[in-house]
């Protein structure tokens, strides 16, 4: 039997001593997972996969129907047991690509999770999935509509059967008026299935799956939902909220949420085991929402739709008042002022770099410093540069102090001669002001003043210059609107 039927030899003969969940004493201390093809034909055509996970402390099963088993969907079955049952300590699983993926490593060791991969060939090292789903193949399917068998040879004996029983006449018919179950009624078959499983009474426990697990006091485990999206589910691509919000193949996803998104992208995940609801996130992987299709879900559209346009109608609420608000802060008389303000605010936080700089004379500026410089304090090199420009440029050389030799109070006399006469009228103006002003303030507070300077005063306080300079002053706020000069000079103006 060993030679011939080495599967067969295994289920019958090999040796079963000891017990593989020896030493699991908790809840979510170990899991095993398995996928096997199912012996159903479903309404496309085809054979799909069942992948399940259980929970060896407990029992509690739980599967996923899938076209094929891959990393995708192993992934999506481990998030979906999770959520419902909490983190495990670790997994125990098959060695096929989809279970040793990149993927599936990645996310288990994010999650520690540890992994813990069969011997290639050694199925009884996870028994208790193995048993699980040998009896949901072969005590479940048969009675289903499409059960084509595990193996040809018992497929051969279904269609002899059929055959005996109906007649090869009736039989064409009675294939004609069967009606194979689609993929959605075999993952609900699937669903309730496990619930089955997981509340009838369990030989080796004395109880059922779910009572034994509610009987644990360890901790269980929790793990953000958005942290499992992430490591977990797939990604669906990016998506651009339209009209109809999110729409992905040829479902229609909308969420209230998702009315401040409109014209935006967004990325999207997807659940393989429930295709009704569509995890949405920003560009950084933050999440928005979850969006869900009415007609998958069975929701009621009308509801759904009446949440979506109320969440509409308050985003635009909140839209103009927010503009309102924008509108009231921003005055036009000042618009211009608060962005030079913000700018130069802005360039000070500027900050250049420190570069290499390096000192660049010339002939030319070393003869303006020569010449800058009294002649007592040239040395000989700068006299005689300056003297090259002198001879080189003629009268446009630099001049420099050509007051050399005189005392300084001439040279600053000099200098002040020098400066443009419209502006040295402005400063004499000015300090005139000042000097009437201070002699004002000394009267208002009680100090003694000259005759002459009161004399000074009253002449002055009758001339145009000392009006303009007081409306000058009255227009910038440096004075009040009425302020006039005092009774004593006003009679003093009197009487010159």
């Amino acid at each position: 039997a060993l030679l011939v039927a080495p599967i067969r030899y295994r289920s019958l003969f090999r040796p079963a001593v000891g017990s593989v969940s020896a030493g699991v004493e908790a809840v979510n201390a170990l899991w095993e997972m398995d996928t096997t093809p199912t012996d159903i034909i479903l309404a496309d055509g085809r054979r799909h996969a069942v992948l399940g996970v259980i929970d060896v402390y407990s029992r509690r099963q739980m599967y996923l129907l899938a076209r094929t088993s891959t990393s995708r969907a192993v992934a999506a079955l481990i998030r979906r047991a999770i959520l419902a049952w909490g983190a495990p300590l670790a997994i125990k699983m098959d060695n096929g690509a989809d279970y040793v993926s990149a993927h599936i490593r990645t996310a288990l060791e994010s999650l520690d999770i540890e992994q813990r991969l069969c011997t290639p060939g050694s199925p009884w090292e996870k028994p208790h999935v193995e048993r699980a789903l040998g009896a949901f193949s072969h005590d479940l399917l048969p009675g289903l509509p499409g059960y084509v068998g595990h193996d040809v040879a018992t497929r051969k004996e279904i269609e002899e059967r059929r055959k005996e029983m109906h007649g090869p006449r009736r039989l064409q018919a009675r294939a004609a008026a069967e009606v194979a179950m689609d993929a959605e009624a075999f993952a609900t078959f699937l669903d309730q299935c496990a619930v089955s499983a997981n509340t009838r009474l369990h030989a080796s426990l004395g109880t059922t799956p779910e009572l034994h697990a509610a009987a644990c006091r360890a901790p269980r485990r929790v793990i953000d939902p958005r942290a499992l999206d992430l490591l977990l589910m797939p990604v669906g691509g990016w998506r651009t909220v339209g009209k109809r919000h999110i729409t992905l193949a040829h479902r229609h996803y909308s969420a209230p949420e998702l009315v401040a998104w409109k014209g935006r992208q967004v990325r999207v995940r997807v659940d393989d085991a429930d295709l009704g609801r569509l995890y949405v996130f920003d560009q950084r992987d933050t999440y928005i929402c979850e969006a869900i299709d009415p007609l998958w879900l069975g929701v009621s559209q009308a509801e759904h739709t009446a949440a979506v346009n109320a969440a509409e109608r308050r985003w635009k609420r909140d839209v103009n008042e927010a503009a309102r608000a924008r509108r009231a802060r921003v005055k036009p008389e000042t618009i211009a002022r608060d962005v030079l303000a913000n700018r130069v605010a802005e360039a000070a936080q500027v900050v250049a770099f420190p570069k290499p700089v390096e000192t660049h004379a010339t002939p030319a500026t070393e003869a303006v410093r020569a010449a800058s410089l009294p002649r007592h304090e040239r040395t000989a090199e700068q006299a005689s540069r300056l003297a090259e420009a002198r001879a080189r440029f003629g009268d446009a050389a630099p001049q420099g102090r050509i007051l050399e030799g005189r005392t300084p109070e001439v040279r600053q006399t000099a200098t002040v001669a020098r400066i443009d006469p419209g502006r040295q009228r402005l400063r004499d103006a000015k300090m005139s002001f000042e000097r009437a002003m201070e002699i004002v303030g000394r009267m208002k507070a009680g100090q003694p003043v000259e005759p002459s300077e009161l004399a000074w005063v009253g002449r002055y306080g009758a001339s145009t210059e000392f009006g303009s300079q007081v409306r000058l002053r009255k227009f910038t706020g440096e004075l009040p609107s009425d302020w006039q000069l005092p009774e004593d000079i006003l009679n003093q103006r009197k009487k010159a």
